[in-house]
């Protein structure tokens, strides 16, 4: 990501897709669960093909649910590899994404981006005394907030991601649009019809 990527998504408001930190996530208390919690429940609300998500660590939320850009000091950026090894052994397995440090006019932002795929993410275990994590349990934005995602909720996301279903629903759209299609009739020469056919 670049200063210009970072400066656009700050101009839109926090949502589903979207979560400012003002701050670096506190590693001495429980900034692994909380990081867990916020990139499963932006990745869980990924549709396969979609977008990527984000999360923006220095940018503050105004009143009108855009951003501002605080920055963080440089050293409290982790490497990628870092931030995958803080979450790594909660989840049943890992969303795809990437963590790095952009400077923008100046001050540091860290950018998280948030890949689809591979959903339903939840935790392998209970955890957390103020960014819980519930074991089993599927995490969803709900605007700007995280809520536990329902059975009928996650059923729905592994139809919208089998790929090879939705390819078997078009060749069956595709093969009945065949069927429906008006197919010319040539009149044989020297036959001829006694009846209106």
């Amino acid at each position: 990501m670049d200063a210009d990527q970072i400066r656009e998504l700050v101009a839109r408001r926090e949502g589903a897709v979207l979560d400012f930190k003002r701050e670096q996530y506190d590693w001495s208390k429980d900034g692994n669960l909380e990081l867990a919690k916020d990139i499963t429940a932006i990745a869980n609300g990924l549709p396969r093909g979609a977008a990527p998500g984000h999360i923006l660590v220095g940018v503050d939320e105004q009143p009108d649910g855009t951003g501002r850009v605080l920055g963080i000091p440089p050293s409290a950026h982790l490497d990628d590899a870092a931030m995958h090894e803080k979450i790594k052994l909660l989840l049943n397995r890992m969303p795809s994404f990437a963590y790095a440090a952009v400077d923008v006019d100046g001050l540091s932002v860290g950018a998280f981006e948030i890949r689809a795929g591979g959903r339903p993410f939840f935790a392998l275990r209970d955890g957390g005394a103020r960014h819980r994590l519930r074991r089993f349990e599927a995490l969803l934005r709900a605007g700007t907030a995280t809520d536990a995602a329902s059975p009928d909720r996650i059923q729905a996301w592994a139809t919208e991601d089998d790929t090879s279903l939705r390819d078997l629903r078009r060749i069956e759209v595709e093969e009945r649009e065949a069927r429906l299609l008006v197919r010319p009739f040539v009149e044989p020469v020297g036959i001829t019809f006694t009846e209106d056919p």
